[in-house]
């Protein structure tokens, strides 16, 4: 974990890291590697990390983190409502 900045998520208090997704939104990922993970943190200096879905068959064996949302009790609270 000490390759990121880690923050605490400001409902829960989990370890969360913010990284950039690919399409360059801010997301909170889960500070802690987990086996049922999807994404991969690749490490930009002075720059937040970026978060990309690595593919279920190219998973085994890599430290793949949750996206916060998946696992933060208070999720409902953060959500965004969608307009149409």
């Amino acid at each position: 974990m000490a390759e990121h900045k880690v923050d605490t998520c400001r409902s829960c208090d989990a370890p969360i890291i913010w990284a950039q997704t690919v399409r360059g939104r801010s997301q909170p990922i889960d500070a802690a590697p987990d086996p049922a993970g999807t994404l991969r943190l690749e490490a930009r200096p002075g720059r937040p990390p970026l978060a990309s879905v690595v593919s279920p068959r190219l998973r085994f064996g890599l430290k793949l983190r949750l996206p916060h949302h998946a696992t933060c009790p208070d999720r409902q609270a953060w959500k965004r409502s969608r307009r149409a």
